[in-house]
């Protein structure tokens, strides 16, 4: 059986004041089959840092309904994601810089609720040294000069792919441990909790 999960789950999770984001659409007016651009900002709290703990950068998962497309080439395959440092290009980005401009074309006239979504995952280090799981998403109407705004994680996704949603209900199934031994989700189910965590690379 071959599964293709990517998941990042964490006890007490977020740490709201770490991390401030920012989007906006710079445009004062759009048009189908033109290409525009999606400002990101993010900013860390002077007491903070994102460097030190968990992933060594921030990572964002863009989000976009149908009437949108991303510009850039979707990777495919184990090779040309382990030169993209395993990243759903142009869907993932690492975010080296406080600012991402983010490309996408219009295919069609968006509806009244379209939004272009990301979500921020990061590692947040407070200045006791204490490290918390940060993640956020923000969202932004695709219309004129729009600005972003958070919003709850909710449904989160990103790009086109067959990844699970959270809040799905999957039937039960059995994954590897890193001893090649395999475990059957299915048995846990009523007797204990179960979190999955995965390496995130391919051997």
């Amino acid at each position: 059986m071959t599964t293709q999960l990517m998941c990042m789950l964490a006890v007490g999770l977020m740490q709201p004041s770490a991390v401030e984001l920012s989007a906006r659409l710079n445009a004062d007016e759009l048009k189908v089959g033109e290409t525009y651009q999606l400002e990101f900002n993010w900013d860390v709290a002077s007491d903070a840092a994102v460097d030190q703990a968990g992933v060594p950068v921030p990572l964002i998962q863009i989000d976009v309904p149908d009437s949108v497309e991303l510009v850039g080439k979707a990777l495919k395959g184990h090779k040309e994601l382990a030169k993209n440092e395993f990243l759903y290009a142009p869907y993932e980005r690492a975010l080296e810089a406080k600012s991402e401009s983010i490309a996408f074309k219009l295919r069609s006239e968006p509806k009244l609720e379209d939004r272009i979504a990301i979500n921020f995952i990061a590692y947040s280090t407070a200045a006791d040294g204490s490290s918390q799981f940060v993640r956020k998403r923000i969202a932004t109407p695709i219309t004129a000069n729009a600005d972003g705004r958070e919003v709850e994680i909710g449904d989160a996704a990103w790009g086109r792919n067959n990844f699970g949603k959270i809040g799905d209900k999957v039937k039960p199934f059995s994954l590897p441990q890193a001893d090649g031994s395999q475990v059957d989700l299915g048995e846990m189910l009523g007797k204990s909790n179960v979190i999955i965590t995965t390496y995130r690379a391919f051997w």
